[in-house]
């Protein structure tokens, strides 16, 4: 659940073609499904858009069975990222992964933030090419009990977390 190694993160800040966007961050590391399958997330892009994006410092809490030993959080600077729990207003297990958006402060109509294992219909995310399919999303944030767990929104608007070696869809974020 170190998002720092994640395939996800790889992909969304590569312009790579099919095979060529992910590397192995450890030995015990194996190649995603998708890399066969897919090129990298910028390769969607315009080049004038995609020179605009600014890299942003992302900063992440690690898990607590077994990342001590090299820190509390770590921080990575990345054009294009997945949300935290706090920058979805969602309580984090530890603040300090970034600002709340403004966006999900309103959507939410709420004073604080919502709860964790709890469902709202505010956090449901549709797919793109289907409006009416609700979709599970990943988050950046790593649950901290767990060295294998990463946080999401269930396509029922249920935050939860689960395994991150699961293929989840994902809502990233760029700082224009």
């Amino acid at each position: 659940n170190r998002y720092s190694y994640s395939a996800v993160r790889q992909y969304l800040n590569s312009s790579a073609p099919l095979g060529a966007w992910w590397k192995p961050c450890d030995m015990f590391d194996i190649a995603p499904d998708q890399l066969s399958t897919i090129a990298g997330f910028l390769s969607g892009c315009s080049e004038s858009f995609v020179q605009v994006i600014k890299p942003v410092a992302v900063k992440t809490y690690l898990n607590t069975t077994q990342d001590a030993e090299i820190g509390e959080s770590e921080t990575v600077y990345d054009k294009v990222f997945l949300p935290s729990l706090e920058e979805m207003y969602i309580t984090p297990q530890k603040a300090g992964e970034g600002d709340v958006h403004e966006y999900w402060r309103r959507a939410s109509g709420r004073t604080e933030p919502f709860a964790q294992y709890g469902t709202y219909p505010e956090l449901i995310h549709y797919a793109v090419e289907n409006h009416t399919s609700a979709q599970s999303v990943r988050l950046r944030s790593a649950y901290r009990g767990y060295s294998h767990h990463t946080w999401y929104v269930g396509s029922t608007g249920y935050v939860h977390n689960g395994g991150a070696y699961g293929s989840l869809r994902f809502a990233p974020l760029v700082v224009l």
